[in-house]
């Protein structure tokens, strides 16, 4: 069976329509942030550490809003657990005697290997990554209420 078609518009609003990230794009009221947001209170030091290094690469080329910072956390909690389990990973070995005497992938390195693609997908979501630049850049906040198109 042939895979469901994604309509159009669904692909507008996504902003997957275009091939060319400089075509006109309609962006809303959708503006990127102006500047490097301190992280929340309410994180732990090592992901609030992800936080400052990956905002300054966010607030740099310009992909996210205000709207974003709720899946920007994640990101964030994605990179520092995946610190975490590469540690854990190291210490462990790639591999385990299983009960047979069998060798087996150890189960820190199967959540290693987990998290990381995590936290990979959540860099290529944002644009992070050299081979996600598809991601188009928002524009500058506005103050005359006009509407808004990049291209």
């Amino acid at each position: 069976m042939a895979p469901r078609r994604i309509p159009s518009s669904l692909k507008r609003l996504r902003n997957t329509c275009e091939k060319n990230k400089d075509t006109s794009v309609y962006t809303g009221e959708r503006v990127r942030l102006t500047g490097i947001v301190p992280p929340p209170s309410d994180i732990d030091k090592a992901t609030a550490a992800e936080w400052v290094t990956h905002m300054q690469a966010l607030a740099t080329i310009g992909v996210a809003g205000p709207a974003d910072l709720l899946g920007f956390r994640a990101l964030c909690e994605a990179s520092a657990l995946s610190a975490q389990a590469y540690k854990a990973a190291r210490l462990a070995g790639p591999t385990t005697i299983s009960d047979r005497g069998n060798t087996k992938p150890s189960p820190e390195w199967v959540v290693w290997i987990s998290v990381s693609g995590t936290y990979k997908r959540w860099l290529s979501a944002y644009g992070l990554l050299p081979s996600a630049q598809h991601v188009a850049a928002l524009p500058a906040p506005r103050t005359d209420g006009n509407l808004r198109v990049v291209g």
